[in-house]
């Protein structure tokens, strides 16, 4: 069998004007493909520029940049639309053999659209196909299943689910988050359902979709994947839009004996205050504490405090508006984990030193104590953990007896005056 040999040759014309990928030629352009298409200066250029293979790479890169400077999707796609699967996989080999050699990323676009064409063609065959040609690819969006699976993504996350399970167990999240952010922005278009199941595929993402469909069902949301990824960021846009029938909502998971659900009470008052602002955010968000089961209150609070302390200007402001001792102790508790910024650490030190001593010292035994299992059992771990709360001592000043105490907790033998 003829072997079909793609090179590469971009055209990318200006307004109106498409993609010309050449088959079994690499170092000329048809004049016919063009003459109709390009005013007289470009169309000589083209064929100047694409006349001997000793200007191949020349002409390649300088192609590519018209890529990226006015490439028309339209045009490329009805190109890819006349290529058989044949042509399309041969031109998918052929352009990571362009990247790999050249360490270019201007053809990812286009690279993508090949991947999109065969997808759409073939279905998971070209998945299949993928799965055996990555061999030649050294990283993951090189390959030529990064590509097709964007495609997949893009329409039905089941099978986006199914397929990023059969990658190399290596592969880092990070590789993955462009495929998620597809995933969950083109399923929040297509309505709650298939939003659902992409919230259930294991990459674990905070955002969520910039948008979702006018029927959107949170409330469906919050009760079917409450663990799910992007559900703490579209909690954030729904209590933006409503934030009674968010809380509503919200509630009903509370009363059902959720333990907090992560960030969720952090995600109300966020949506509350992208349009209330941070201080009238805060006062509603307080103003519910009560409705929330005792069981669940903790942990609520423990979400709405690692919210707050990513904008430490507001973490002062939610330690006042706390009724309760123990809320505020939960609060100074998490904010002692705070990795941040010398000028996030400065606020929120400063919120922390406004609290009585006694809520200060609640926090650092219910910090030591929260230690103590692992400081116990496992020695390898006890100069970090040690370090860590010594850190968070300092932060209090505390004398030498209020150290004592700290550390008594940490070892499993607390003092008297310890909680």
């Amino acid at each position: 069998m003829k072997t079909l040999i793609i090179r590469i040759t971009l055209v990318i014309f200006g307004a109106g004007l498409g993609f010309i990928l050449v088959a079994g030629s690499s170092t000329s352009i048809s004049k016919s493909l063009v003459s109709d298409q390009l005013p007289q200066s470009r169309r000589r250029n083209v064929v100047r520029a694409s006349a001997s293979a000793g200007t191949e790479r020349k002409d390649l890169q300088c192609l590519i940049r018209n890529l990226r400077e006015d490439r028309q999707k339209s045009d490329i796609r009805r190109e890819l639309e006349r290529m058989s699967p044949d042509e399309l996989r041969s031109g998918m080999l052929e352009l990571m053999e362009v990247r790999r050699k050249d360490g270019t990323s201007s053809t990812q676009f286009l690279f993508d659209e090949f991947g999109a064409e065969l997808y759409r063609r073939e279905g998971e065959a070209a998945l299949e196909w993928a799965e055996m040609q990555d061999t030649v690819a050294t990283r993951f969006y090189e390959s030529a299943m990064c590509s097709i699976l964007k495609a997949v993504a893009a329409s039905s996350p089941s099978v986006l689910k199914r397929w990023v399970g059969r990658l190399p167990d290596n592969l880092q999240q990070a590789e993955l988050s462009q495929h998620y952010t597809i995933a969950i922005n083109s399923a929040a278009e297509r309505g709650t359902d298939d939003w659902i199941k992409a919230a259930q595929l294991p990459i674990q993402f905070w955002q969520g979709a910039s948008s979702y469909s006018d029927d959107f069902d949170f409330s469906r949301m919050l009760k079917e994947v409450p663990n799910g990824s992007g559900v703490n960021d579209a909690l954030s846009y729904w209590a933006a839009q409503d934030k009674e029938a968010a809380w509503d909502s919200l509630k009903t998971i509370y009363d059902g004996g959720a333990q907090g659900e992560e960030f969720f009470l952090g995600s109300l008052w966020k949506g509350v205050a992208s349009t209330e602002g941070s201080q009238p955010a805060l006062d509603w968000v307080v103003s519910h504490l009560d409705q929330i089961p005792e069981s669940s209150r903790e942990s609520a609070i423990e979400g709405l405090a690692r919210e707050v302390r990513n904008r430490p200007e507001d973490f002062g402001a939610l330690l006042k508006a706390l009724p309760k001792e123990s809320d505020r102790v939960t609060v100074a508790e998490e904010a002692l984990d705070l990795r941040s910024t010398p000028k996030q650490q400065k606020e929120v030190k400063a919120a922390l030193n406004d609290l009585p001593r006694q809520e200060q010292m609640a926090a650092l035994f219910k910090k030591a104590k929260s230690y103590a299992k692992l400081y116990q059992e496992v020695e390898s771990k006890r100069a970090g953990l040690e370090n860590l709360l010594g850190s968070s001592m300092d932060l209090f000043n505390l004398n030498a007896d209020e150290r004592a105490q700290v550390m008594a907790e940490l070892n499993g033998s607390p003092s008297s005056t310890s909680p």
